[in-house]
């Protein structure tokens, strides 16, 4: 299986990971938490989502897309967002 693993915060992981399921293979992208800090044991949360092979490249293509504000915003920062004509 392949997989990585994107922290979130020291408790939570975005894991992303290649699974298979009735023969057929999945994209599968899912929060998992450690209860006990420290203990490095993580748990898949229900908080995720699954991704067919015949969605892959449209969802790839989407993600490619996307425009993602500056990391940090003060409370009274404004971000303006404008939409190419396309």
């Amino acid at each position: 299986m392949q997989e990585f693993e994107i922290p979130r915060h020291e408790l939570e992981v975005l894991r992303v990971s290649l699974d298979s399921y009735q023969g057929r293979t999945f994209v599968n992208l899912r929060i998992y938490r450690c209860e006990h800090e420290g203990d490095g044991e993580y748990k898949a949360t229900k908080r995720g989502i699954t991704v067919a092979p015949e969605q892959w490249e449209l969802f790839k293509k989407g993600i490619n897309e996307l425009t993602v504000p500056p990391p940090r915003i003060g409370k009274d920062e404004k971000i303006e967002v404008t939409h190419e004509a396309g």
